[in-house]
């Protein structure tokens, strides 16, 4: 998928292939993931690309259920 979609991403990822690509945006990641009760919570911090993914991961919870995860 990331070989798809590399071309859209510009320079300098158009040279980078797949397994290189992905390692720009979880460069520095750190988080947390917890259980409690029947909800998962995960705390990202220091993720540089965050405005990239900010869609992905709002509303988490109910992107789960609706894919009755």
């Amino acid at each position: 998928m990331v070989d798809n979609f590399r071309h859209d991403l510009g320079d300098p990822y158009q040279q980078m292939t797949p397994e290189l690509i992905h390692r720009q945006f979880i460069d520095a990641v750190q988080g947390r993931t917890q259980l409690r009760q029947d909800s998962i919570e995960l705390s990202v911090y220091g993720f540089k690309q965050l405005r990239a993914v900010e869609a992905l991961l709002t509303n988490s919870s109910e992107k789960l259920e609706r894919a009755n995860v």
